[in-house]
């Protein structure tokens, strides 16, 4: 493990570690095969690869370890795991990271941003809502919260180290356009000649493209953590990795 990397898990029956590139890896494959079946493959890619990228702080790796043994009561670093478990934002950095530099690149990205970012601020409370029934800008709220809060410069470094890359190999690609397409699809066809101005109904298909996105993220998220903690149960799986003869 190289001296930068960090850790997503400690499996609990040996103390093996699964390193986070290899978790955001993994799980980037995962969201990508599941999306791939509506055609936005890439998209799912770059939310798994950033999903977690907010594990990068070191807060987050001292409550790992310490939560596991790792590092006992009296070591440099260690923390009362109890009281921070749930507590540490790993979850906002991957967004705002994204929403920056989509936001940068052009109105297009800039939805594209919204629609990636908002999966990846929910994947541990379920999908928020973007604007509350009282008229709070809840996503801007999220996006625009104290750096210092979500490690962000920590997760911005660790991006660049592993991630960068391959999040601009799919920038670079028609992943953006693709997006745009399946959109376009979801647009009410013309009716005896009249086109169906209908923006609730795009907007709720909208919403239901976005569920299917997330949706993707945690069935990839969850299968790769119990891949990693159980890795027998691959046998038992649909997706496993099957042993002829053994049944």
């Amino acid at each position: 493990m190289r001296k930068d990397e960090k850790i997503a898990h400690i499996r609990e029956s040996d103390k093996e570690t699964q390193t986070l590139s290899e978790h955001l890896f993994a799980v980037a494959k995962l969201t990508g095969t599941f999306a791939a079946k509506i055609g936005l493959e890439k998209i799912g890619c770059v939310i798994g690869l950033l999903h977690d990228l907010g594990k990068a702080s070191a807060q987050f790796q001292a409550y790992l370890k310490s939560a596991v043994g790792i590092l006992d009561p009296d070591c440099d670093g260690y923390i009362e795991a109890g009281q921070f478990r749930g507590r540490i934002d790993h979850s906002t950095a991957g967004a705002q990271l994204f929403y920056q530099l989509a936001s940068s690149l052009g109105k297009k990205e800039t939805m594209v941003g919204q629609v990636i970012a908002l999966c990846l601020v929910s994947h541990h409370s379920g999908l928020i809502d973007s604007l509350a029934p009282d008229g709070t800008d809840s996503f801007t709220q999220r996006i625009e919260k104290d750096p210092e809060k979500t490690n962000l410069e920590e997760a911005r470094a660790y991006y660049h180290d592993f991630i960068k890359e391959s999040v601009d190999q799919m920038l670079q690609q028609d992943m953006v356009e693709s997006f745009f397409e399946k959109n376009h699809t979801m647009t009410e066809k013309p009716i005896n000649g009249q086109t169906i101005h209908n923006c609730s109904t795009h907007l709720f298909k909208l919403g239901l493209l976005i569920r299917f996105l997330f949706s993707c993220l945690i069935d990839a998220d969850r299968l790769d953590t119990a891949n990693y903690e159980d890795p027998g149960r691959l046998l038992l799986k649909n997706s496993g990795e099957f042993v002829p003869g053994r049944y």
